[in-house]
Parts: structure tokens; C-alpha cells; sequence
């Protein structure tokens, strides 16, 4: 069978990462959370063109159940939060605010291959109500970056609620090739290598995808990442 690999590990900060590694489990395959339960009702998971959609796109899923609340004194915003899990950021949007999950995942891959998150739209989702899920994309064996579920909260909402094990955003890997998906440990060396590539992007905020992507290769940041990686797999 024609595979490609995906390396992936749970992530938060430093202070947290054993924390994640019990909490965040491996990203499941879209159609197979979308079986029904009654028999000869599988027309849509058994369609060709879907199944050709969506070969490639896994599920994430929440972890635990939470609500928080977004307050403002007009200077900086303020939660609610007593986990310790919710960053509120800027207003990203005319009159919307953005909050971040402090969990998420990280992925490498030593083929060239595009993945993109965006939102659960197949799943009904309760934070759906108040808020959508940030859409991305990158190549992911030129660039080492964590993903988070970020939410952009709908205009004049202040308030998200996620629910444990429902469906948080969908990642989809571009590719013909099956992707299968392996665990690494997340080391201090690891997470260097990402370190390394979000201080470049703050330093020059203004660089290309691919001007990041050259920096990246040009430098071996990836060889010298597949060598960690693959020392440190865990399944």
C-alpha cells in the first residue's frame, strides 16, 4: 500500500506537557465517527466521492468539558478560567474576539504534504452556537509549528462551551497517498526546533509561507528534526 507518515505528539507549554500526554488522544479518521448505527443507512460514509473527500481528514477531539466566559474593562479582556486553559488574544475580526485552547498537537512529516484544519461542520458541536474554529494551512515537513483549536467567537458573544469528546476541527493531510499516523515524544529538543521557527516569525512577522519554508530547509531544521523524532517514537 502507497503510505505516507505523519509524526504527531500532544502539546501545551512546557509546565504542562505530561498533563496533555494523559488528556489528548490520537486523531481519529473523519468517516469512521460518522457510521450510523442502523444497518443498510451508510450511504454517504460508502459514497465514492466522499470517501475520496475525506480518506485523508481526522477528527479532533476535545479532552474535557468546559465553559468559559469573556469579560472586558475596555482595556484587556478577562476569563472566567479556573483550569488555566483559555488565552483570550486581540480581536481578530471586525467586532469578534478570539480565545485558545491551551492543548492541542503538533505534526511533522518528512514528505512534502499540505494540512489544513478547519471546522467540524459534519458534527453538531455546542460551541458552534457562540463561536467557529480558525482555519489554516501549511506544509508540514517545511514548517514545526503546534496547532490549538483557536475559536473565533461570532459577533457580540462572549461566552464557549466545549463538551468532552465532542468534535473540535478536522485536519486534512493533501495527499494520494493513505497517511498513517505515528506518536513522538515532544523532548525539550524537539520543541527547540519550534522555538527556533517562532522566533524567526516574530522577529520578520511579515515573511512568506514560503520564504519560512526556505529559512526551514535551508538551515536542516528538518533532517535535524526527523533524527529527534524518529528516536523518540512511541508506538
Amino acid at each position: 500500500m502507497n503510505t505516507l507518515t505523519v509524526y504527531w505528539s500532544p502539546f501545551a507549554i512546557p509546565e504542562k506537557v505530561t498533563y496533555v500526554n494523559l488528556l489528548v488522544e490520537k486523531p481519529q479518521r473523519l468517516l469512521r465517527t460518522l457510521y450510523p448505527t442502523k444497518k443498510n443507512s451508510a450511504q454517504y460514509v460508502a459514497c465514492t466521492s466522499a470517501k475520496e473527500l475525506y480518506k485523508n481528514t481526522f477528527v479532533i477531539k476535545s479532552p474535557m468539558s468546559s465553559d468559559v466566559k469573556i469579560s472586558s474593562d475596555g482595556n484587556q479582556y478577562f476569563t472566567d478560567d479556573t483550569k488555566g486553559i483559555w488565552f483570550v488574544q486581540e480581536d481578530v475580526l471586525d467586532n469578534r474576539i478570539r480565545i485558545d485552547l491551551d492543548f492541542g498537537y503538533i505534526f511533522f512529516a518528512e514528505e512534502s504534504v499540505e494540512m489544513s484544519m478547519y471546522p467540524p461542520y459534519l458534527h453538531k458541536t455546542k460551541f458552534m452556537n457562540t463561536a467557529t474554529v480558525a482555519s489554516g494551512k501549511f506544509n508540514i515537513s517545511k514548517w514545526f509549528r503546534a496547532l490549538s483549536p483557536s475559536f473565533i467567537l461570532w459577533e457580540n458573544e462572549s461566552t464557549v462551551s466545549i463538551e468532552k469528546d465532542e468534535p473540535l476541527a478536522y485536519l486534512n493531510f493533501e495527499t494520494n497517498k493513505k497517511v498513517i499516523l505515528k506518536q513522538f515524544e515532544l523532548t525539550k529538543e524537539i520543541k527547540s526546533i519550534m522555538d527556533q521557527s517562532l522566533f524567526y516569525r516574530d522577529v520578520f512577522p511579515f515573511t512568506t509561507l514560503n520564504e519560512l519554508y526556505n529559512k526551514f530547509t535551508k538551515s536542516n531544521r528538518h533532517k535535524v528534526l526527523l533524527k529527534l523524532i524518529k528516536e523518540n517514537i512511541t508506538e
